[in-house]
């Protein structure tokens, strides 16, 4: 069975579209498709809430009919690869009991239209974003990005790899400061482990989409002389969250036709109206027609 990945896009184009969660489960058990929704999905949803509550409403109300799958939180992500590292272990990348019935409580809340569930949740993921955006800054990038990219990126991102594989130390020094910003300090990688990493890259797609993503940020704001947008940044969260999908549904053209091949070349991403036709639903405007 597949594993599918749901951007935030894919589901406002099923709630644009008239597609209930109930259409969307039957088609994806018919195809034999696990749906997953990650954090930062979620997240993205409750900031609906802002503008609009009966949007949000239709969404969660969208997302409790489809009954996906939850992934865990990126800090564990994190943390389950570096076990996997040292000491062997399995990666459970989907959320916990625990967890899950976080995510079922926060549904039923946006549903409900409490206030203070969304409003909290979305004050908690604004302060951890801020907290990763001086990463890739100006100020944070020239602190660790120091040398000049040219060319095209795939080019330089495997020449990238192949240093590091090779022993060469600023490389290496470089991936590891990566890691060590983005966990706050929490995981400091030894030169051996950085190398296992990108040798075994199809092991730990969670540390190489994050080098990848940090990686083509920087290449962005060297060629472009600007910092890239927030877009690109959330992009490869989503990314990152959903490493070990099959595929992602979206339809942020961007995306899916530029930037993901660069963030993580191993996961395929699919447009959303596509997609909906492979699943052979017709949108609630043509039943209409019809």
């Amino acid at each position: 069975m597949k594993k599918v990945g749901l951007d935030t896009c894919f589901l406002n184009h099923c709630y644009d579209e008239g597609i209930s969660g109930k259409r969307l489960a039957e088609a994806f058990r018919k195809q034999e498709y696990i749906p997953y929704v990650c954090p930062y999905v979620t997240y993205e949803l409750a900031r609906t809430f802002k503008t609009s509550s009966f949007k949000c409403k239709a969404l969660f109300e969208l997302l409790k009919e489809l009954n996906p799958n939850f992934i865990t939180r990126r800090d564990m992500l994190y943390t389950r690869e570096l076990d996997k590292l040292k000491n062997g272990d399995d990666v459970t990348w989907v959320a916990d009991e625990v967890l899950r019935q976080d995510f079922q409580k926060r549904i039923e809340g946006y549903i409900k239209g409490i206030p203070d569930i969304p409003e909290n949740y979305i004050n908690l993921k604004q302060q951890g974003l801020a907290s990763l955006k001086v990463i890739w800054a100006p100020k944070g990038a020239k602190k660790i990005l120091k040398h000049k990219f040219g060319g095209s990126f795939p080019r330089l991102i495997d020449n990238f790899f192949s240093l590091i594989l090779d022993g060469d130390q600023y490389r290496i020094d470089y991936a590891k400061k990566i890691v060590l910003l983005v966990t706050e300090g929490n995981i400091l990688l030894s030169n051996e482990e950085i190398v296992i990493l990108i040798k075994k890259n199809l092991d730990y797609p969670v540390f190489n989409t994050l080098i990848r993503l940090y990686a083509y940020l920087d290449f962005l704001t060297q060629m472009n002389i600007a910092v890239p947008s927030e877009d690109r940044f959330t992009d490869g969260l989503i990314m990152i969250e959903y490493a070990y999908c099959d595929f992602i549904v979206s339809q942020d053209k961007n995306l899916v036709e530029k930037h993901a091949r660069h963030i993580n070349p191993g996961i395929k991403l699919i447009k959303a109206a596509e997609f909906i036709e492979s699943l052979s639903i017709v949108p609630f405007s043509a039943d209409a027609v019809t």
